[in-house]
């Protein structure tokens, strides 16, 4: 699945980051990395932005952005 597919108040991990070198770069100085935990706060009434907290950041992701970002449900 992919983060924009996320649903809201749940915890996932992320498998792969499937965006070119230099924003993959700028997600991992931001905490998002495989392996990484995200969980899912909302997202904005009309799908854009998506609101995720990375380790106690609360961050904001275009949703083309999220639909590289490969995650599953952590458990």
């Amino acid at each position: 699945m992919v983060l924009n597919k996320a649903l809201k108040n749940k915890k996932y991990r992320v498998i792969d980051i499937k965006l070119d070198e230099k924003l993959a770069r700028r997600l991992q100085e931001l905490g998002i990395v495989k392996g990484g935990k995200i969980h899912m706060i909302r997202k904005a009434p009309l799908g854009d932005p998506i609101h995720i907290c990375v380790n106690g950041q609360n961050i904001s992701l275009r949703n083309s952005v999220c639909s590289g970002i490969v995650i599953e449900e952590d458990k």
